[in-house]
């Protein structure tokens, strides 16, 4: 229920900026078009996947997406955290490690809102993988692992601002393997 509350807030808020900047819209984007390569690799800033305390490797995820037509691409999307619990007394310590992978194709619609900034918004449909890993010190206890896995529909919002011809950076809200990720993009 969330999620569909989500998508329909975020399709609104689409189309009331659209409504608003109609004329740039209809215009074009000066700062995306038909057959451009965007490939953004990202850290993330707030985990969608919360499986301990202590982080082995951050929120980390890299997509790319081409320009089908001036204001609409299309693209994939992979995304990559691990974490790790410690559980005992003394030093006879437990580790459970726990890890995430979302693999997803997308599809964003490219609006203008400032100069030198590619504004964009879309969904994103993917495969979530998270797993646990236990390995206990205990010898009457067996390690073991478990797995869950699933398709996932999200939404996004994001922005690429311009730092010259073929740099820029890049900043994004929504479900993935982070709520909010900020990181480098390049154009082609």
């Amino acid at each position: 229920m969330k999620k569909l509350c989500f998508l329909i807030l975020f399709a609104a808020s689409l189309l009331a900026t659209s409504q608003v900047n109609a004329q740039t819209i209809t215009a074009g984007n000066p700062n995306f078009s038909k057959g451009q390569w965007d490939v953004n690799a990202g850290i993330g800033l707030i985990r969608t996947f919360y499986g301990s305390h202590s982080g082995v490797v951050p929120p980390v995820s890299v997509s790319a997406e081409v320009g089908v037509t001036d204001q609409i691409s299309v693209g994939g999307y992979i995304g990559y955290t691990s974490t790790k619990d410690r559980f005992g007394f003394l030093d006879d310590f437990d580790v459970v490690k726990y890890s995430f992978v979302i693999i997803g194709a997308r599809g964003s619609y490219h609006f203008n809102v400032w100069d030198k900034m590619d504004t964009y918004g879309g969904l994103m449909l993917g495969y979530a993988v998270a797993s646990a890993k236990w390995d206990s010190t205990n010898p009457y206890l067996n390690d073991a692992s478990f797995a869950a896995s699933g398709l996932s529909l999200s939404a996004y919002l994001g922005g690429r601002y311009d730092i010259n011809e073929k740099i820029g950076a890049f900043a994004e809200i929504g479900y993935g393997i982070s709520v909010l990720t900020l990181g480098a993009t390049m154009k082609f």
